[in-house]
């Protein structure tokens, strides 16, 4: 782990002991469901459809919610905000 970054672990945990409020988030999601397995979704101010694959049922509007888990595990793991350069993440599963 570098400096940097043990010391951005350090201020955070001595800003949230000091104020444990600060610890706290709540995330929301509104999902409506469409036409098959598509379903519309808003997150903050963004909008955007989720639907299968037509192999899979749906009609392909938009990316299936295995591939936004997966997106959202691959940002998590690009490290560009921890001046390492730039990082590529490849994500992905297969059904058994």
């Amino acid at each position: 782990m570098s400096n940097e970054l043990r010391d951005l672990i350090i201020q955070t945990q001595a800003a949230i002991k000091k104020d444990a409020d600060k610890a706290k988030a709540t995330f929301q999601t509104r999902s409506h469901p469409g036409d098959g397995l598509r379903s519309e979704v808003s997150i903050r101010q963004h909008d955007l459809v989720i639907d299968e694959q037509e192999s899979l049922g749906g009609t392909d509007t938009g990316p299936n919610p295995v591939e936004l888990v997966l997106t959202a595990l691959g940002s998590c793991q690009d490290r560009r905000r921890c001046k390492t350069g730039p990082a590529r993440t490849h994500c992905g599963t297969r059904r058994p």
